[in-house]
């Protein structure tokens, strides 16, 4: 298999770094000053909170590192699919403590981004094979978790709202 040709200039793949570096201190700014009841309540609308949003940010964030330190590390590594959609439950996302969660969250992302900062254009194309979607790059799997983030900080915001 030949690596596949980026399709992001290095100005992007700089911009996805910083996107993703900034995103723990805008979610600690919208956070700041919130009780741990606001933080811990249902979405008005029956939905996810937001700890529940923490939760789920954190646990994807940790999968998400994971595969990157293999695509780095090793060859195409094989990274298995992961199926979440019951995890708010079984993780128990609702009893956890929001500022104790996005701490630990900001903590992963930090180490996703001085492993992602650092790469060259064929750092970049690196791949690895997803059981469910083929072969990944971590110029995807990067663009990914940054658009990932922009989702929930939405989420977020509603929660608050």
């Amino acid at each position: 298999m030949t690596d596949p040709a980026s399709s992001l200039s290095d100005q992007e793949h700089a911009q996805i770094v910083a996107e993703l570096e900034a995103f723990p201190g805008e979610l600690e700014r919208l956070l700041n000053g919130m009780t741990l009841d606001a933080l811990s309540r249902p979405a008005s609308g029956g939905g996810w909170g937001v700890v529940e949003v923490l939760c789920h940010l954190l646990d994807w964030e940790e999968i998400l590192l994971w595969r990157l330190e293999a695509v780095l590390a090793d060859d195409h590594p094989d990274l298995p699919a992961y199926d979440g959609a019951l995890w708010d439950i079984e993780h128990d996302y609702r009893s956890r403590d929001p500022r104790v969660v996005l701490a630990r969250f900001a903590e992963t992302r930090n180490r996703f981004v001085a492993l992602l900062a650092p790469l060259d254009g064929a750092g970049w194309m690196r791949t690895g094979n997803h059981s469910t979607l083929g072969p990944i790059t971590v110029e995807w799997l990067a663009s990914r978790i940054r658009d990932h983030s922009r989702e929930h900080l939405d989420q977020v915001r509603d929660a608050l709202a």
